[in-house]
């Protein structure tokens, strides 16, 4: 669909007092944008009214407010995602921003060291998608905002398709993954699939050959 920033300036209006006409859709944030906004309305879903965070409604209602001050005063074209992103956590406070990102944060440290992107805007979110191998040695489920929410984590076979979903880590390595490794053992006979992945070492889902070298 088109898209539903129009910035516009009303007859009569000067540049400084230029007005801009958004729906309320989360289309025109861009998908930086609407990272932050849907972790400013999960703020709010935990923490309630333990914070001053502005929730996503207000953040749509005020985003002219915002949004203006990346426009500058020679042209009217709409910021590309990321400037959306960075005008929107400049509506925040720094107490704020530094809130947001630590109790929910846009990425997660793997066992592996890696930093893997956290899917704010999939409807299991938070999100993280990763192979299996990068989880091993992970007994603790990875939880944030004061360990009240827990990350969906999706395996993904060593082609990168998702093959198991789960909330619960420990749960899943001493049930579902048995069946799953069965699977990929059939599939992926040169990876690895020990029986005990909870205490296995955690790799970026390399075969058995390069891990032994």
């Amino acid at each position: 669909s088109a898209k539903t920033v129009e910035p516009r300036i009303a007859r009569g209006q000067t540049r400084d007092s230029r007005t801009i006409r958004i729906r309320q859709t989360d289309r025109h944030f861009g998908e930086a944008a609407c990272d932050d906004a849907h972790r400013a309305q999960l703020f709010h879903g935990v923490f309630g009214t333990e914070t001053s965070v502005p929730t996503k409604l207000e953040l749509q209602e005020t985003v002219s407010e915002w949004l203006a001050p990346t426009l500058g005063t020679s042209g009217f074209k709409p910021p590309a995602a990321k400037g959306f992103a960075d005008a929107l956590m400049q509506r925040l406070s720094w107490k704020h921003q530094t809130a947001l990102n630590q109790q929910f944060p846009l990425t997660l440290t793997l066992p592996t060291g890696r930093r893997a992107q956290i899917d704010w805007l999939d409807e299991r979110a938070p999100l993280v998608e990763a192979r299996t191998q990068e989880f091993y040695g992970q007994k603790q489920h990875p939880r944030i905002a004061d360990g009240r929410v827990p990350i969906t984590l999706q395996f993904l076979s060593p082609a990168g398709k998702p093959v198991a979903t789960t909330q619960d880590l420990a749960g899943f390595w001493s049930a579902g993954y048995m069946d799953m490794a069965k699977e990929m053992r059939g599939r992926y006979p040169k990876h690895d699939w020990p029986q005990d992945p909870a205490n296995a070492t955690p790799h970026a889902g390399l075969t058995k050959a390069r891990l032994n070298k």
